[in-house]
């Protein structure tokens, strides 16, 4: 079992939940579950539909790490802290200083492991990349929209392009949503690692652990 308060820094290995999808077969275009779960993916980058009742999982944050190639251009100072008997937020800040561009990328890569031992996980083929920008407008509301009471990160009410983001960020108690997460999971551990380059290199990897809700 993982040490739920365990945080490392230099960790460059694997942010949305959202876009986890189930176990799948890389060469099936359509994955069929039990608990009324169904999953169609059409090709790479295409829409996916998914058909569900309530979710059968619960998940809980682990840990945080980061790397960065560069502290005079972005610094980081996370940590996972306990809230209460059985939830956990991350508090910290992540202190940005430079201005994003049109040359800053972003990418996404999601790994999983039933165990969660580190020479066990596995990429998932799901994720993404493309302009930082772009990836706001298209994921800020999925992603990002539980960190509005809990931090100072700008609330996004037109288009990524019309905001500024060098400053220090500030986060107190963050948790993350799973509002937009499909309905099923299989259980274990999720690593979900947000690289950005252009001006500089940094990445954030956060580590999941997914349970079944236990029926009544």
């Amino acid at each position: 079992m993982h040490n739920l308060m365990a945080i490392t820094r230099g960790f460059d290995y694997c942010t949305p939940i959202h876009r986890l999808m189930c176990r799948t077969n890389h060469d099936e275009n359509e994955v069929q579950h039990e608990s009324h779960v169904r999953v169609t993916l059409i090709g790479s980058g295409n829409a996916r539909t998914l058909h569900a009742f309530n979710k059968t999982w619960t998940m809980q944050l682990v840990s945080l790490e980061w790397n960065t190639t560069d502290d005079e251009m972005v610094e980081l100072d996370l940590k996972v802290e306990q809230i209460n008997r059985t939830s956990f937020a991350f508090s910290g800040t992540v202190d940005v200083r430079f201005e994003i561009s049109e040359n800053t990328m972003g990418e996404c890569k999601i790994y999983y492991s039933a165990s969660g031992n580190l020479d066990s996980y596995r990429m998932l083929p799901y994720g993404g990349s493309g302009k930082i920008f772009d990836i706001i407008d298209s994921y800020y509301h999925q992603a990002c929209k539980s960190f509005a009471k809990c931090s100072n990160f700008p609330l996004i009410k037109t288009k990524a392009r019309d905001y500024k983001y060098r400053q220090l960020y500030t986060f107190d108690k963050c948790t993350f949503s799973n509002d937009a997460a499909p309905n099923y999971l299989p259980d274990g551990y999720y690593k979900v690692v947000t690289q950005l380059t252009g001006e500089t290199y940094w990445s954030i990897a956060t580590l999941f652990e997914v349970e079944p809700i236990l029926k009544k």
